[in-house]
């Protein structure tokens, strides 16, 4: 290729955007990833449902990581999930897979050491789906943050 063209080629702002990357790599993270397992057994969980919704849902609390709640919910055949004292103000309590579902009995956590502690910043949950006679299951990311959780 002429050198021309090189200077004008729209390949040069993503060429010079790396090369300090190829030239000075960052240093790897300290904190190391880990999994914890805890068990979702629905029947072992606090039964929390709100008197209104009784006749079509169910919320119940489940011991999670290290103290934090799991709340769970069910309405319309399909389960939602989310995490800690804020959950049923969080995203993820209103997200769930499209079809009707159940959720796995294992709940993996995603964490990270910090200062000794295990913190963690994900779960991933094994869904259980069932349309038209096809089933399968999906492994559902929840991103954990401070006031918030998501599925990713």
């Amino acid at each position: 290729m002429p050198q021309a063209a090189l200077l004008t080629s729209p390949r040069l702002p993503i060429l010079l955007l790396a090369l300090p990357f190829a030239l000075f790599p960052w240093p790897a993270s300290t904190a190391e990833i880990e999994s914890v397992y805890t068990k979702l057994d629905l029947k072992q969980c606090k039964d929390v449902t709100p008197e209104d919704i009784k006749d079509y849902g169910s919320v119940s609390i489940c011991p999670g990581h290290d103290g934090i709640d799991v709340r769970v919910a069910e309405g319309d055949l399909r389960i939602y999930v989310s995490y800690g004292p804020n959950a049923a103000n969080q995203t993820a309590t209103y997200e769930t897979i499209p079809q009707f579902n159940t959720i796995g009995e294992t709940l993996e956590w995603r964490v990270r050491r910090e200062g000794g502690k295990l913190k963690p910043f994900a779960t991933i949950l094994r869904f259980r789906w069932d349309v038209d006679g096809k089933k399968g299951s999906t492994l559902v990311v929840t991103k954990l943050a401070k006031d918030d959780a998501c599925h990713m």
